[in-house]
């Protein structure tokens, strides 16, 4: 049983181990095909006079499939267009790819090199002003000039490059070259790049206030005091005035109780005592209404001159008013 599996097995492996390669085979033979057509597209443009699209062609096809033959027919088209650097760097990596082969097409590469050599336009970018710098970074076109390339004059195809040059702390600097005339070279010096200058500091930012203001802050203490006073005498005014009261009647019950048995300024001993008790009574009635009167006087000085109670119930003052024979307080505003 175990020969018989291995004996049907054996073709599935033999199937699929050659079907990678036919499937390897099949994608490069498309590749070649593709290639191939664009070639001779390529070669169809230029016999038609169609330059600009027939080195696109050929580029494509290249690019696809690098062979010697697309790379002298590319450069040869790039020559027709204008693009005489661009032609000269082909036929000469074409020379060298010839040379490698002993292919005899090296010698025709060789002659159009010679040939385009002294119609090259050249550009060099001198940046001896900021050769210092660290992290200086030239670019033309957008593609990245190397530091051993600075200042060196270098073929380019004719019409318009932009060079920008850029360091790290430093303004960039970039501008806009025309080259046009065929053997010419144009050389460009970049002037030292102006420091950039450090961010000001953003403005301290004002500390915000309180919610409540300071005048308010400071005031709400002696309100709070004054109210406790105007409260303190107001109830000291009203017990003064009780008191005064309790011992007014004391010193009066008192009083005609020795007042009957007294004629003639004469008093019998407990009568006499009754008397002197009530003249006590009346003194601590006087003197406790005195002091009961000013308290209620000085609460309510105190509460109509509340500033606060008169900012939120009214204009509310007592005014003096003076003649040369009274003083007269007049209460002026509204309850």
């Amino acid at each position: 049983m175990l020969h018989r599996t291995l004996a049907a097995a054996l073709p599935l492996v033999l199937a699929s181990a050659l079907a990678r390669p036919a499937r390897a085979d099949d994608t490069a033979e498309a590749t070649r095909a593709a290639a191939n057509a664009l070639f001779d597209e390529g070669k169809r443009l230029v016999a038609a006079g169609r330059h600009p699209e027939a080195c696109e062609r050929l580029d494509a096809s290249l690019a696809m499939l690098p062979r010697l033959g697309v790379r002298l027919n590319l450069a040869d088209c790039l020559e027709r267009i204008g693009r005489t650097a661009s032609a000269w760097a082909l036929f000469a990596d074409a020379a060298a790819e010839a040379q490698r082969l002993a292919d005899p097409r090296e010698v025709f590469a060789r002659e159009r090199i010679a040939a385009l050599e002294p119609r090259l336009t050249r550009l060099a970018i001198d940046v001896t002003a900021n050769r210092e710098l660290d992290g200086l970074e030239v670019r033309r076109d957008d593609a990245f000039v190397p530091a051993a390339l600075h200042g060196i004059e270098l073929p380019v195809d004719p019409g318009e490059h932009a060079v920008e040059v850029s360091a790290p702390g430093r303004r960039t600097w970039s501008t806009l070259v025309t080259v046009t005339a065929d053997g010419a070279t144009t050389r460009i010096h970049v002037p030292q790049l102006e420091l950039i200058a450090p961010a000001a500091p953003p403005p301290p930012r004002a500390p915000r206030l309180a919610a409540t203001p300071i005048a308010r802050v400071r005031a709400a203490p002696t309100s709070s005091h004054r109210r406790t006073l105007t409260w303190a005498a107001t109830g000291i005014g009203a017990a003064g005035c009780t008191v005064g009261v309790v011992y007014g009647i004391l010193a009066y019950v008192r009083w005609q109780g020795a007042k009957d048995a007294c004629a003639d300024g004469f008093c019998p001993r407990d009568e006499h005592d009754d008397a002197r008790v009530a003249r006590g009574f009346g003194t601590v009635s006087t003197v406790a209404f005195g002091v009961g009167g000013a308290a209620l006087a000085a609460s309510i000085a105190l509460y109509l001159t509340d500033d606060e109670r008169r900012s939120r119930d009214g204009a509310l003052r007592v005014v003096p008013a003076a003649s040369s024979s009274s003083l007269t307080l007049l209460l002026d505003g509204r309850f």
